[in-house]
């Protein structure tokens, strides 16, 4: 049906899709998600225009980037091992030190291997997550990017909050508000 999401992500719906499906209506003028985290139900329905937004600014990045230049992501992603080792050596990079291609394969990364799909940061704003394991399955290869990028054409991608996002929905859109969970 859809595109599989590239990230992994705590909280997806992806086992839901089928359920959710029951609440979409026939036409959409424009699909909003304003907690898009892994966007899995943006990529299964492959809505003809959207707005996703995420406060996470590395998650935003990395949709953008993936939406642009999906090759360089992929090129970048296939120079990183799947290891423990190589997990906390990339965890450790310094993200200005990197292109925003790498900087999205590096959260790709991370993301695919961390403990549960858990996007963490401390208070220096660096990612924190330990190494979770291989079983994770593996990294998005370039035709998943390059079908990510097709289906995020006509996307605008947002970096605010969800009230922020919510101001822009007009007559005949369609919301899904997943919000992440109350700490």
């Amino acid at each position: 049906m859809g595109v599989k999401p590239f990230i992994r992500w705590a909280g997806s719906k992806r086992q839901l899709l089928s359920q959710l499906r029951a609440y979409i209506p026939e036409t959409i003028k424009t699909y909003h998600e304003p907690f898009m985290g892994s966007a899995c139900l943006f990529f299964d329905l492959q809505p003809e225009r959207a707005v996703l937004s995420d406060v996470n600014r590395a998650l935003v990045e990395t949709f953008e980037q993936v939406k642009l230049h999906p090759k360089d992501v992929h090129d970048f992603l296939g120079r990183l091992e799947p290891t423990s080792d190589f997990y906390y050596a990339v965890r450790g990079f310094d993200d200005s030190a990197l292109t925003p291609p790498e900087r999205a394969g590096r959260f790709i990364y991370l993301m695919r291997y961390g403990y549960g799909g858990v996007y963490r940061t401390n208070m220096e704003g660096r990612f924190n997550v330990p190494f979770g394991n291989l079983s994770t399955g593996q990294l998005p290869g370039l035709e998943h990017l390059e079908a990510a990028a097709a289906c995020l054409a006509n996307t605008e991608l947002k970096c605010t909050d969800f009230a922020n996002a919510l101001e822009i929905v007009g007559e005949g859109d369609f919301v899904y508000l997943d919000p992440p969970y109350a700490t």
